[in-house]
């Protein structure tokens, strides 16, 4: 006895006979005069749905159904033969076949059409009689399950549970040998197939200790979908199935495989099986109580912790908006919409805003001027932005330089955007000053450039004009001594004419770009200082291989470069180095263009060659340098000139290096 009373919950079963009225259409009774048989493809190996008895006859539950749909419908239905359930399905595919008795899946739904279901089972976990109550499939995770091949719940169970660590069998049975071996924990199969091998071949050596109630055999009549007459006269046999035919027919089907004789045996094993469901019930009742028990007790204490931490969650807000208020920079927090939802004291000053809060309709884009807003929202669209400079609106619509950096945050469990903002007014004011003051102090050093530049054509105008004068005392002068003279004097007044509109070119505030090259540069750089250089016998070496156009201001690199120069002279005249000299080279590769300002003064001490470009640091005497010359070329040429200006030790050299992106 198969004990399928007990193991098919909520489904229909199969009777031996039962008379429907079949109502048949005009068209269905042409349709199966024409067709003249309904073939069958059956899965083997799957009792105690259907299979093949030893002499090759089609048995099983599903069987008895379609010997009475062949009865009441007068057309005999043939049984292909397959050696497995998948290819069964393959010959339902390839139209080998009419009917299957399957589950719904989509990937059949190409090929097939679906009845109701006639057989509704649950799908449960076998192991040997050791293993623990199983109350969730999804504790399954450590453990080797085994499940049948390609049937259709079992794809259903690994969507649902793709954690277990399924090992795919041949048949039921053979996972239940596996089981009882120690291969597998536990056999997946359904309530009736596992009933029916415990009633078979294994009484009493396993049980079953769990089910889910997320997976079931839905067992109906897959037809082919080309025939959609067929489909309509299988699905009214269907609904015309009462549950009395189940009964009786469920009875003959017991009778069949166990009258041959009185079997106190197996009745013994059929009481000893219906003992341990029982059993199985109360316990899966009792534990459910406890634990019905315990979560009542657990949601009471989770209630009172979320209770004490809702409180605590009301004062820690507060106690960050306090923070905010108390912030010297402003700070602003947007929604997910961009839009403004709190702004701290320091940003009302800023922005100088006097709304309330609980009226804030405020977005990004009302603090930012239209043509930068593209750049922000690029921005926004990062968790962190690094801090970056731009300008901002006021409510009165002025501008003012800000330094901004961002990060989205969890408010309320919903994301937000939490902007901080320092103003840059007073800081640029300030560095402005200072920069006035470091190129005041430079002009004092330029001055004394031009005496050098001036002290050679003066003395030459002094000497000729002095000349001409003795020559006219002595009445020694003619036509061409005049001429030669007086062209002289021209030439020098034009190279002190031009020496002059080098210095004021060098301080204009020129901010057009020009296009150039680093030869050029050098050179403009070289013949404002070269003289006052060699006047104090340092020797300058030029290598200059850069002649790749570029587009820079041309009178802030030139500053930068003199500025450089500047250095390099002041270092070998403190040192006194023998012998000193300043090397400018340019060259370039195929990403960069490069000047270097290179001097012999023994390099720059290891402890201090990372802060030369910090603003107010000198190793000069107090009275002869500010710290503020290495801090501004530095800053002009990275900042304005889009270049990059860096400086090392090589052996006795000190060498500054000016790298400028190819264009």
């Amino acid at each position: 006895m198969k004990l399928l009373i007990l193991l098919i919950i909520t489904v229909n079963i199969f009777a031996q006979e039962f008379t429907s009225s079949t109502n048949l259409t005009s068209e269905e009774k042409t349709y199966l005069s024409n067709k003249k048989e309904l073939k069958l493809c059956i899965g083997p190996d799957s009792m105690p749905f259907e299979d093949f008895s030893k002499n090759g006859e089609y048995v099983g539950l599903t069987s008895d159904y379609y010997k009475i749909f062949s009865k009441n419908l007068d057309i005999p239905i043939t049984v292909i033969p397959a050696k497995t359930w998948k290819e069964s399905v393959e010959l339902a595919k390839n139209r080998k076949c009419d009917i299957i008795s399957a589950m719904q899946t989509q990937e059949r739904k190409q090929f097939l059409n679906f009845t109701s279901p006639y057989l509704i089972t649950p799908v449960v976990i076998a192991t040997n009689n050791n293993g623990r109550f199983i109350s969730d499939f999804k504790d399954l995770t450590n453990e080797k399950i085994g499940v049948p091949k390609s049937y259709a719940y079992v794809e259903e169970l690994k969507k649902i549970y793709p954690n277990i660590n399924y090992i795919e069998v041949p048949t039921i049975k053979d996972g239940l040998k596996k089981v009882i071996n120690g291969e597998l924990y536990g056999q997946v199969g359904t309530l009736a197939s596992i009933g029916y091998f415990f009633t078979t071949d294994f009484v009493g050596s396993l049980k079953i200790a769990g089910k889910t109630e997320k997976v079931h055999l839905e067992l109906g009549i897959g037809v082919r979908n080309d025939e959609p007459t067929l489909l309509n006269i299988l699905q009214n046999q269907v609904d015309n199935i009462d549950e009395s035919f189940h009964n009786k027919v469920l009875n003959n089907w017991i009778n069949i495989k166990y009258n041959t004789s009185v079997d106190y045996t197996f009745i013994y094993k059929i009481l000893f099986l219906i003992f341990i469901f029982a059993c199985f019930f109360i316990y899966k009742q009792l534990l459910l109580n406890k634990y019905n028990n315990k979560l009542i007790k657990d949601v009471e204490e989770k209630t009172k912790d979320y209770k004490i931490k809702n409180d605590e969650l009301i004062n820690s807000n507060q106690n960050f908006f306090d923070l905010l208020n108390t912030a010297i920079e402003a700070i602003a927090i947007f929604d997910e919409n961009n839009t403004l939802v709190r702004l701290n004291n320091s940003g009302k000053i800023m922005f100088k805003h006097s709304f309330d809060e609980n009226s804030l309709s405020k977005k990004i884009s009302d603090f930012i001027p239209e043509d930068l807003i593209f750049e922000v929202n690029n921005k926004l669209k990062d968790k962190i932005f690094e801090p970056f400079e731009i300008n901002l609106l006021r409510s009165d619509k002025t501008i003012f330089p800000a330094l901004i950096a961002g990060k989205t945050i969890l408010i309320e469990n919903k994301i937000h955007t939490i902007i901080t903002v320092v103003d840059l007014t007073q800081i640029k004011l300030q560095n402005e000053f200072i920069q006035q003051q470091a190129k005041l102090a430079q002009m004092g050093e330029l001055l004394s450039m031009i005496a050098h530049q001036w002290r050679q054509p003066l003395t030459a105008i002094s000497a000729a004009s002095e000349n001409l004068k003795l020559k006219t005392i002595l009445k020694q002068v003619d036509y061409q001594l005049i001429q030669t003279t007086t062209e002289d004097i021209n030439k020098y007044s034009t190279y002190l004419s031009n020496t002059i509109n080098d210095f004021k070119n060098f301080y204009k505030t020129n901010k057009s770009l020009e296009t150039t090259n680093l030869n050029e540069m050098a050179k403009k750089s070289l013949h404002i200082i070269e003289d006052s250089i060699s006047y104090k016998n340092i020797k300058i070496i030029k290598n200059l291989n850069s002649i790749s156009a570029i587009k820079t201001y041309v009178s802030e690199v030139t500053q930068g470069i003199l500025t450089l120069l500047q250095n390099a002279e002041d270092i070998l005249l403190e040192k006194n180095i023998k012998n000193p000299y300043i090397k400018i080279n340019t060259f370039e590769d195929e990403r960069y263009l490069y000047l270097q300002i290179i001097d012999n003064g023994g390099g720059i001490p290891s402890d201090i060659i990372d802060k030369i470009f910090d603003p107010y640091f000198s190793t000069k005497h107090e009275k002869n340098g500010t710290g503020l010359g290495l801090y501004f070329a530095k800053n002009i040429i990275e900042n304005n000139c889009n270049a990059l200006l860096t400086v090392k030790n090589n052996q006795n050299e000190t060498v500054f290096t000016i790298r400028f992106n190819v264009e």
